[in-house]
């Protein structure tokens, strides 16, 4: 939806004749230098793609090359009108006029203001700039490619006339997992990883089935399902008059801590060739027959490693908190902590962050760092004799159990650390010295054979 927004916000180029390439990676510019001169006849996206059409050299008004963008996570352009011509002598001088686009605002990255481009295009009546950004991609593309882009149109999540008929036997025919099938660009253009949560949980579909196992009817609420969240998040990024600050639609599932439908926890695993985040419901996304056979089997098939318990007392919510790895960028990127149950998922970085308000209501403010003090958990030892490290099991068995490995993987040890209840009374017995009014002690039993250290953890207000 957003890149749909941006072809909107870029239709300012249609018309302008590039006239010069200011700055540009060395294959980009030798690429682009075939378009000096030549005007732009249309700007139009597909999926998470914008195209920029050239007009053929051979013939006014023939469409040829494009110039194809990507922004990646998060790149970004702003377009700046040329200076206007110089008043007449008397007359005022006009203030040099202002950039405006994504990247013309600040943001919390930097606060200073933006990096310098990497690629710099002036044209007739304006100059256009692009950030580099994770997975952004800038080149330029051939007639033949732009019509074999142009064909999934049809099939593009936020398109008005979207082709349920052709998208149905695309997904019935597939033997691709749903948490893959609904993201393949060439199936569903657009469909990103908040869009594909979404849809998911909307049509109360499981990710892991496959396409092949859905009937007409499932195949149909599922197309609805992404297509009108896709919708909405356009209608969204319609607001932002120029490109920045556009926010998605209010999730259901994705970013949520606490199903909207049944109040039962949400899972966030990683399955699936692409091992993307998946939000899911277990109990509103049921699998079929086939799917819970094959799953019944997988959880036969595992054998618990050691286990060491971390005593917590109950948080307000009289819940037994749960361990978490912090994944929202910036220095305590990593960390184990403690959080509250109906706050799990709440430090999860994403496009669902700005409604972070909304998508966590319940639960109280329970938070506390596992890895403070001289002998924390992180300095247990493996067979190797290294200090091992911290993963976070994202498969949908045992799925968010944190637990310690082997730092370079050439031992096989794994110890499971799982929450366990401490009282009152025993919480005041194992205190260790307080750092301020806000610190508690927690100890770390140990299990039968595990070299666990006594662990310290300290409590946010």
């Amino acid at each position: 939806p957003e890149y749909r927004r941006h072809a909107e916000l870029l239709q300012v180029l249609v018309g302008q004749r590039l006239i010069r390439i200011l700055r540009a990676h060395p294959a980009l510019e030798a690429a682009l230098a075939e378009f000096l001169g030549l005007r732009i006849l249309r700007v139009f996206s597909v999926g998470k793609e914008i195209y920029a059409v050239f007009e053929s050299r051979r013939q006014i008004e023939v469409e040829d090359g494009s110039l194809r963008m990507h922004l990646g996570e998060g790149g970004g352009y702003t377009i700046t009108p040329q200076r206007p011509r110089q008043k007449s002598h008397g007359q005022k001088k006009s203030s040099a006029p202002l950039p405006w686009g994504p990247k013309a605002a600040r943001d919390s990255r930097n606060p200073g203001g933006q990096p310098p481009p990497e690629t710099v295009l002036e044209f007739s009546d304006s100059v256009f700039s692009l950030w580099d950004s994770l997975g952004s991609r800038y080149e330029t593309c051939p007639w033949t490619y732009i019509r074999t882009v142009e064909s999934r149109l049809a099939r593009d999540v936020s398109f008005e006339l979207f082709d349920f008929q052709a998208a149905v036997p695309l997904l019935q025919g597939s033997s691709m997992m749903l948490v893959d099938l609904v993201m393949n660009q060439a199936i569903l253009p657009g469909v990103g990883n908040i869009i594909k949560c979404e849809g998911l949980f909307r049509s109360r579909l499981h990710p892991l089935r496959v396409g092949s196992s859905l009937s007409s009817e499932e195949a149909g609420r599922l197309l609805v399902a992404l297509c009108d969240f896709a919708r909405s998040w356009f209608e969204n990024c319609r607001l932002s008059p120029d490109g920045a600050h556009m926010g998605c639609a209010v999730p259901l599932c994705y970013g949520r801590s606490v199903c909207t439908e049944c109040s039962s926890g949400v899972l966030l695993i990683k399955e699936g060739t692409r091992r993307r985040l998946t939000f899911l419901c277990q109990n509103c996304q049921v699998p079929d027959s086939k799917l819970q056979a094959t799953l019944s089997r997988k959880q036969a098939g595992i054998q618990h490693r050691r286990e060491a318990h971390v005593n917590l007392p109950f948080c307000r919510c009289k819940r037994l908190p749960v361990l978490q790895l912090m994944r929202k960028p910036g220095k305590n990127f990593g960390r184990i902590h403690a959080i509250c149950e109906l706050k799990r998922n709440a430090n999860q970085p994403g496009c669902a962050g700005q409604h972070r308000g909304v998508l966590h209501p319940g639960g109280c403010g329970f938070f506390a760092w596992l890895d403070e003090g001289e002998d924390n958990i992180l300095l247990s030892k493996c067979a190797c004799g290294l200090q091992m490290r911290l993963r976070r099991v994202m498969e949908i068995h045992n799925n968010g159990i944190v637990f310690l490995r082997c730092a370079t993987g050439r031992c096989k040890t794994r110890i499971w650390l799982t929450p366990n209840r401490i009282s009152d009374a025993d919480l005041k017995a194992h205190a260790c010295q307080h750092v301020d009014a806000a610190d508690k002690s927690q100890n770390l039993t140990e299990a039968p054979g595990d070299t666990l250290r006594r662990g310290r953890w300290r409590q946010s207000q």
